[in-house]
């Protein structure tokens, strides 16, 4: 396993360097996809409506054939589903009108020494963490919303 973790993190960053992408201000990200990641926020605790949601980052993730988007990765208390995606739009919402978009764009995400446009979608993963194990993409569910949906 240690093995596999180890050349999975050599392909991303072969990945990245081949994209040509580089981020000035960007920490690396904790991951949950096999696509580069930068964080832009790290813990935080957001009050979406009556709820309180516990935000293990924010972060940048860039597809190698599309805009790089914002992504909010969530920590919840049960395995999410297609279910939750009327609790996932209202966090994406929340990560729009408080500036976390604007917050990303600023980051200065650039390629072959031009800036590179964010997508104005914002994904929200909603990650359920078993026990005390890792967080992963396997314990959790994407969500993808463009802006018009957010306004």
């Amino acid at each position: 396993m240690k093995l596999f973790l180890k050349l999975s993190k050599n392909i991303l960053v072969l990945l990245v360097c081949c994209l040509g992408l580089s981020a000035c201000e960007v920490e690396k990200s904790t991951k949950s996809s096999p696509f580069p990641e930068f964080r832009v926020s790290g813990n935080e605790v957001w009050e979406v409506g009556e709820q309180r949601y516990s935000i293990a980052e924010t972060s940048i993730i860039v597809f190698p054939n599309s805009k790089p988007f914002l992504a909010v990765k969530v920590l919840v208390n049960e395995d999410p589903s297609e279910n939750n995606e009327k609790e996932a739009k209202a966090i994406a919402k929340y990560a729009y009108k408080n500036g976390y978009l604007d917050r990303a764009m600023s980051k200065g995400l650039s390629k072959d020494g031009s800036k590179v446009e964010l997508s104005n979608s914002i994904g929200v993963s909603l990650l359920h963490q078993k026990g005390t194990g890792p967080i992963t993409k396997n314990n959790g569910y994407n969500f993808s919303f463009n802006e018009s949906e957010l306004l």
